[in-house]
């Protein structure tokens, strides 16, 4: 199967080709104006495939980071679209159900008189969302290969193709990046209907993430919180395993808000730790693929797995963990301490010159454990020690998915909602993909010009 290093390849010797073409012209001894003419533009034009090729992944990426800047995500753009599908769904749904009500009083026609107009209006939805879902499939999966074929089609001598070369390329940029924002968009401009389900996700948005946890030692485990700076609110819990945020079906891609910023708690065995960056916004996310990816760190934790955490407030200079082994070398104030939490599954001998020891138990997520809490009496450097041998605890977490609450909360609204569904998911969007239209046909001229004078040799 041709790929779009395939494709870019082949323009990359077309444009060779138009180059040798443009040189070979411009030496050979004919005094024809009109053939005279073609060499500079064909050396220009070989310059032009050359630049889209070398930018090729950067145009891509920065569409990506526009997007995601903007509060975009081919997951909100996806979620928008389900949710909508959805609401067409259920009209179309209401009227079959009022079909199949008995009616021995004869008022079942005059409710389906008035449903009429509801369900030839979902019918329609359904077409005019299918038709942006199509072209979100195509850019979000082709696009990047349009691209590309548009750059083999730009490449060909004498701009025979070049006008259809430069439009792919401005369609498959344009809509990658507009696509993306087209639910911002349409909610910046206009609310969702009342009783929606995407109210909320039109203010969070939606996107999906893949979360990275460590310490000092490494990967860390434990339940991955996911909070609103702003109002606090709690989103979503994930299970942490081997430094991989998961969901409840184990899959380490999971769904978070994309528009407030957000602050991540880590808790494990009875600990909630604040992780960095703190708090998160948009841009500390990166892009791949339409996926987002962040590496979280706790600067306070030396280790936090198999059933044994050792944490601190004060700062960590370094550290090492071999497996049965952890080695810490703190900084303390007076009064600051390190504190070594194990499970009861865990044998642990803790080795702190120079600190004060006390101990107690703690219980979380179904495990009891003890801890042992090291403080200093002076500042200082201390140097921690632990040995330990753990069999793994099994913690009862229960992850709940931020996208969790789309599932059955279909609702439903009077017959005052008409000309807030047109607004909502016809006019505007509709307005929108015009816009990108409009886009794409002003890139592709300044991409490919417009070529006015036919091929001429005389």
């Amino acid at each position: 199967m041709i790929s779009d290093t395939d494709l870019l390849v082949l323009a990359y010797r077309l444009a060779v080709l138009t180059f040798s073409l443009g040189a070979l012209i411009y030496a050979l001894p004919i005094p024809l104006p009109g053939l005279k003419r073609w060499a500079p533009r064909l050396i220009v034009d070989s310059m032009l495939v050359v630049v889209i090729i070398v930018g090729f992944d950067a145009l891509f990426g920065l569409a990506d980071r526009i997007a995601q800047l903007a509060g975009g995500s081919w997951q909100y753009f996806n979620s928008w679209l389900a949710g909508g599908v959805t609401e067409f769904l259920a009209m179309k749904g209401l009227r079959i159900a009022v079909e199949a009500i008995p009616d021995p009083i004869g008022i079942t026609d005059a409710i389906l008189a008035i449903l009429r107009p509801i369900d030839k209006l979902a019918t329609t939805g359904l077409y005019f969302l299918g038709f942006i879902g199509g072209l979100g499939l195509l850019v979000h999966h082709y696009g990047r290969f349009l691209a590309a074929l548009g750059a083999v089609l730009v490449a060909v001598p004498f701009r025979v193709s070049r006008a259809a070369g430069a439009w792919l390329i401005s369609f498959s940029l344009v809509f990658t990046l507009g696509l993306q924002i087209l639910p911002v968009f349409v909610s910046s401009i206009s609310n969702p209907p009342t009783g929606s389900i995407i109210d909320d996700m039109a203010i969070r948005g939606i996107a999906l993430a893949r979360l990275n946890v460590t310490g000092w030692t490494g990967p860390l485990e434990g339940e991955l919180h996911v909070v609103d700076f702003q109002s606090k609110e709690e989103y979503a819990i994930y299970l942490v395993d081997n430094g991989q945020a998961l969901n409840d079906k184990g899959i380490s891609v999971v769904s978070i808000p994309s528009r407030p910023d957000l602050v991540y708690e880590l808790h494990y065995e009875g600990v909630i730790f604040y992780l960095v960056p703190y708090p998160v916004n948009q841009s500390d996310y990166k892009v791949r693929g339409g996926v987002w990816e962040l590496g979280l760190e706790s600067p306070y934790t030396v280790k936090g797995s198999d059933g044994l955490l050792i944490y601190t407030n004060g700062t960590v200079s370094s550290a090492s963990d071999d497996g049965s082994k952890v080695e810490a070398t703190i900084s303390l104030t007076s009064g600051g301490y390190v504190e070594v939490r194990y499970a009861d599954q865990c044998s642990v001998t803790v080795s702190s010159p120079g600190l004060e020891r006390s101990e107690g138990s703690w219980e979380w997520r179904g495990v009891e454990g003890h801890f042992i809490r090291l403080v200093a009496s002076s500042p200082g450097e201390y140097n921690i020690k632990v040995d330990y041998s753990c069999q793994p605890p099994s913690f009862k977490i229960r992850p709940s998915d931020y996208a969790s609450w789309m599932e059955g909360a279909i609702s439903f609204f009077n017959i005052n909602f008409l000309e807030a569904y047109i607004n909502y998911w016809f006019t505007i969007p509709f307005l929108y993909i015009a816009i990108l239209s409009s886009a794409s046909a002003g890139l592709a001229r300044l991409i490919g010009g417009r070529e006015r004078l036919p091929i001429k040799l005389f």
